[in-house]
């Protein structure tokens, strides 16, 4: 019966990665037709580059990730992580704006259609319970990932910026504070986060 069982999970587990890749296969070609060019040698070489582009600011990304997650705000009072994110994105050249109480916003590219980006902030109130050198300096908890998307949002600012002659519009990125508490995105929508300039799609 036991070995009947792990044959079967064996056989399930391979079937699970083999559906994987395929939808990642089917996923890189639904990427790659909407993209100027569309499906060709060219357009695969610059996918890759933007990959290895990322690939080489990981530890970056890790590094504000940790620091992000050491100082754990709540709501819409976040001063340490707004101060952190407006240093990161002034270093890379950007002009960051305050959207609301703690919302961040700053925009790239050129005149065009506008795609926002969003990246939330704010973290939970619950205690840390863990010995990794990155924990939790307060009684408050990034436990939901947060720290994780404003890392992620800024890596994808700092690629957007190495790549700016390559956009065809405007990216804007949103960080909002408070979505835990379901207030942050409506104070910067209230602040007029879809507007100047107007966006099209998130």
């Amino acid at each position: 019966m036991h070995s009947l069982l792990f044959l079967f999970l064996k056989r399930f587990l391979e079937m699970r990665r083999n559906s994987r890749l395929r939808k990642n296969k089917t996923a890189k070609k639904r990427f790659i037709k909407y993209l100027p060019g569309g499906q060709g040698t060219d357009t695969e070489e610059k996918i890759m580059s933007i990959l290895e582009q990322a690939q080489a600011i990981q530890e970056e990304i890790v590094a504000n990730r940790r620091t992000i997650h050491k100082n754990p705000e709540l709501g819409l009072d976040l001063p340490k992580t707004v101060a952190f994110v407006k240093e990161k994105l002034i270093e890379m050249g950007y002009t960051p704006i305050d959207c609301g109480k703690s919302g961040v916003v700053a925009t790239i590219g050129k005149p065009g259609k506008t795609f926002l980006l969003r990246g939330d902030m704010d973290a939970l109130p619950m205690k840390e319970c863990t010995d990794l050198e990155f924990k939790s300096t307060n009684d408050w908890m990034h436990s939901c990932g947060h720290d994780t998307h404003t890392a992620m949002l800024l890596g994808a600012a700092k690629l957007l910026k190495e790549n700016e002659d390559k956009l065809n519009g405007t990216v804007k990125l949103m960080f909002q504070p408070g979505e835990e508490i379901l207030a942050g995105a409506k104070e910067m929508i209230d602040h007029g986060l879809l507007e100047n300039p107007h966006v099209d799609a998130a």
